[in-house]
């Protein structure tokens, strides 16, 4: 009896320390009330948040994964430091088919989807934007942007224009954290 015992711990050992292995990750997620208590802890440094986002910023949200290299956030802004901004980053002005390759996430408007279409964006409020490494999702009039690390460039995309998505409304910043 006891050997079967031993025979089956044997089996379930790597089992269990796979499935603890497995279970670590390195990403992060870290929330900021202001452009000031982002930057003291060292995130702008990092990478993690843009620098050139106004220094007026606040409810900073950011999650990333030191493993491969991946971040996205979110973050409000004074709708009075819109136009500055805007000069400081890209937004593209071509046709409107413009897209930027993005995982979704499921918190975020329907139109920042996989890829990004400036088209799709433009009919919920949002402009498709870019400040390298950066790309954005900004809506100027409301003052809050999506953002995530650029993983390619911005491309008119003939045979890929904007999805046949429904507009859709953006809801306010949320939480980071992936709806049930």
């Amino acid at each position: 009896m006891s050997t079967d015992r031993s025979s089956s711990s044997r089996w379930l050992l790597p089992i269990w320390l796979s499935l603890l292995l497995s279970s670590c990750s390195d990403t992060y997620q870290n929330k900021y009330a202001t452009y000031a208590d982002a930057q003291a802890s060292g995130a702008f440094r990092q990478g993690w948040v843009p620098k050139d986002i106004p220094a007026s910023s606040y409810d900073l949200q950011e999650k990333h994964n030191i493993d491969v290299n991946w971040c996205y956030g979110s973050f409000r802004f004074p709708v009075a430091d819109a136009e500055a901004w805007s000069a400081k980053i890209e937004v593209p002005t071509a046709s409107g088919a413009e897209t930027i390759p993005i995982t979704p996430r499921k918190d975020w408007p329907h139109a920042i989807g996989r890829p990004v279409h400036a088209a799709d964006l433009k009919r919920t409020g949002f402009e498709l934007c870019v400040a390298l490494p950066f790309s954005f999702a900004v809506d100027f009039q409301k003052g809050y942007a999506y953002y995530w690390r650029k993983a390619g460039g911005v491309s008119r995309a003939a045979s890929s224009g904007p999805s046949s998505a429904p507009p859709v409304s953006a809801p306010p910043v949320s939480d980071l954290e992936t709806r049930k």
